[in-house]
């Protein structure tokens, strides 16, 4: 997810936010620690107690309770990831599923500046669970470049049942050459 953060590029800030929508117990800004990136991270979580112990064991972060969809405005932050939170549907209907991650990924490029990344399930498997939330690579692509943004990175090259999205402001970094799949 932190490959999303584009370090060198002439409009980047030196030390970018980041809103991490889902953060669980913040272990996403844990590994921001470890390989030196420096950010000015935010979490958010629905879990008062995964907050309370992100709060405890990073209070270097700002960290909040709520959702998404009330919390952020246009542009609020350079970058904005959500890691797992579209990979579970749990008894929500498919359907139901398919706009609220539309919804939520709009809601994620709205208040970005530069970039989103999250991922999903592949359909590339032979093997699926009913809780779980697959979306065929290619056609969640397209949705995103004539939905969102042209400007995008798919990434299906690691070794995991999932894929990630990152989606660029294409009036930022320019959509000339930032358009790329990874298989």
């Amino acid at each position: 997810m932190l490959k999303v953060v584009r370090s060198g590029e002439p409009l980047a800030p030196a030390r970018p936010s980041l809103l991490d929508v889902g953060c669980g117990y913040g272990h996403l800004y844990a590994t921001a620690c470890d390989l030196s990136i420096a950010l000015d991270f935010h979490g958010i979580d629905l879990c008062s107690e995964m907050i309370s112990s992100a709060r405890a064991s990073h209070p270097t972060a700002t960290w909040h309770v709520g959702d998404l969809f009330g919390f952020v405005k246009p542009r609020s932050f350079d970058y904005l990831v959500s890691n797992g939170v579209l990979t579970q549907k749990l008894d929500v209907p498919f359907p139901d599923m398919d706009c609220y991650a539309r919804t939520l990924v709009q809601t994620m490029f709205a208040a970005c500046r530069f970039g989103i990344a999250f991922n999903l399930m592949t359909t590339r498997v032979n093997f699926m669970q009913p809780h779980l939330y697959y979306k065929n690579p290619i056609e969640f692509l397209a949705w995103c470049m004539e939905e969102v943004t042209p400007c995008v990175h798919l990434d299906h090259s690691y070794r995991a049942y999932d894929y990630t999205l990152y989606l660029y402001r294409d009036e930022v970094f320019g959509a000339v050459g930032r358009t790329g799949v990874s298989a």
